[in-house]
């Protein structure tokens, strides 16, 4: 039986933005991304209609990040940074050594990083710790890359780290928090 049937009048492409298929969200099923917007490259068609801009991952529509790479001494790791809400929008992308209890913004909202040494160093001294394009704009996608080279630095391994980030308007009003993602430095 299908998963969505149209009987008229129903819209489920808006603004370039469209809705997510647990039967449509991979290769296998049709759903490929090969301009990495996090919307599927062809519509789901279902009866009577199509989705144009089917997600790749549920709620697409939040802020999300994904990381592409190895996490061992050495290596880059890249960040593909999506918010498909905030097109055009800054974004800044730090990290920390946990993501507990979290910083709090005037608006309610919550950073899912701790402040300390990593989460200034992140923010102010990127480039010194191998981080790069962790502040910018969001292309017309919605859409950004962030590069960590991790220190070939052996004292690091099993170090955990949490990243995240935030999109905000060119005054600093903060419009979105994505989720936090960790992952553990290897040898």
């Amino acid at each position: 039986a299908p998963q969505v049937n149209s009987i008229g009048g129903n819209q489920f492409s808006l603004n370039s933005q469209g809705n997510y298929y647990n039967n449509y969200d991979d290769p296998s099923e049709g759903c490929l991304d090969l301009d990495n917007n996090g919307r599927c490259d062809s519509p789901f068609a279902f009866p009577n209609n199509q989705d144009q801009f089917a997600f790749v991952n549920r709620n697409g529509w939040d802020p999300i990040m994904i990381m592409n790479g190895n996490p061992s001494l050495g290596n880059t790791l890249n960040f593909t940074i999506f918010n498909v809400d905030n097109p055009g929008k800054i974004y800044l992308m730090a990290f920390s050594h946990a993501n507990n209890p979290g910083i709090a913004l005037p608006n309610g909202m919550t950073v899912p990083l701790t402040y300390g040494p990593i989460f200034v160093t992140s923010l102010f001294y990127a480039s010194f710790i191998g981080l790069s394009n962790s502040i910018g704009f969001l292309d017309a996608n919605g859409r950004a890359f962030a590069q960590f080279t991790i220190p070939n630095i052996p004292f690091i391994v099993d170090f955990q780290l949490f990243a995240a980030f935030v999109t905000a308007e060119p005054d600093g009003t903060v419009l979105s928090v994505s989720p936090s993602y960790n992952f553990t430095i290897q040898p």
